[in-house]
């Protein structure tokens, strides 16, 4: 990790050099660096550099790609869409562009003008995996999950090695209750990619609703060991702790999960059942009412799915 740091810094370095020979009206230049500020999280920096990059060329799709990815990873979702469409409009054929736009469109709930944009996009290239993997995640939010089923099977008939058509078919499995046939998913993801805490604290959960605690929270402790900022990975293992009977520690972890990524729903929903499980029933009514303006039909497809299971 320490050596990917320094290489990504001196490529900085480099672009600045170069910057400072060739001067700032340097398309190419600018796009290089904002290229490696995105890698480095400095996003507002890597957005600057994508706005001088698309001053010396207004249309350069790369510039206007770069700004959409920058907006896109700092929330500014709707800044993003606009963009990916300049983008587009430039160059329809510019897959990654549609792929991108269809995972901002789900970031705004969306989920069919984001799974339009993958349609595009796989009619483009029909054997790119992580479109159909992609794809299949919107119908999973949107309750359809045999469509959803369907799409994660092509993706890992397309690319077996691709670990998130692995995990989002785990999620739409666990979704119908299927806990065994999730695990199975979620650990073909973890073979793939060991350090993948996503797929750790989703398995963790599974095995939770099988009633394995013990290894469910040997892997949500993983996943948090790994990644201590993924509010994903606190909010499994609050839930773990509240099925344990444990509500004090489940609430730490879900005050922990919307402390880091206050927008997770089922974070907020899982800290007011904590709360009323330990009687205090005026600050669980908040909770509660956050997760319901965050989750929405979302929160309700989630519990009729956790009552009929």
């Amino acid at each position: 990790m320490k050596l990917i740091f320094i290489v990504i810094l001196l490529f900085v370095m480099l672009a600045v050099l170069y910057t400072t020979v060739l001067g700032d009206d340097c398309l190419g230049c600018q796009i290089f660096k904002g290229a490696i500020f995105g890698e480095l999280g400095s996003y507002n920096e890597s957005i600057e550099c994508f706005e001088k990059a698309i001053e010396i060329d207004p249309r350069c799709k790369k510039a206007w790609y770069g700004k959409g990815k920058g907006f896109q990873n700092t929330g500014r979702y709707n800044e993003a869409v606009e963009c990916y469409d300049t983008a587009i409009e430039i160059d329809p054929d510019f897959i990654y562009v549609w792929n991108d736009k269809g995972n901002t469109l789900s970031s705004l709930r969306r989920y069919n003008d984001s799974v339009a944009c993958f349609e595009t996009a796989i009619e483009l290239d029909p054997e790119f995996a992580l479109l159909w993997s992609n794809k299949g995640l919107q119908f999973h939010l949107m309750g359809r999950y045999n469509e959803s089923i369907e799409c994660c099977d092509k993706a890992i008939e397309l690319e077996p090695q691709l670990k998130l058509p692995w995990n989002n078919k785990g999620i739409v499995l666990f979704a119908l209750g299927r806990y065994n046939e999730a695990v199975k998913c979620y650990d073909k993801c973890i073979e793939l990619d060991p350090k993948y805490s996503v797929a750790l604290s989703n398995k963790g959960l599974a095995l939770s609703r099988l009633e394995k605690y013990d290894e469910s929270i040997d892997f949500c402790n993983k996943a948090i060991e790994l990644t201590p900022e993924d509010g994903w990975a606190w909010r499994c293992k609050g839930e773990v702790l509240f099925d344990l009977g444990n509500y004090n520690d489940s609430l730490a972890c879900y005050d922990k999960a919307v402390e880091l990524h206050p927008r997770i729903y089922l974070a907020w929903y899982g800290k007011g059942l904590a709360l009323q499980a330990l009687g205090r029933e005026d600050e669980a009514k908040v909770a509660l009412a956050k997760a319901e303006e965050l989750g929405g039909e979302e929160l309700e497809r989630y519990l009729a799915t956790t009552q009929n299971s």
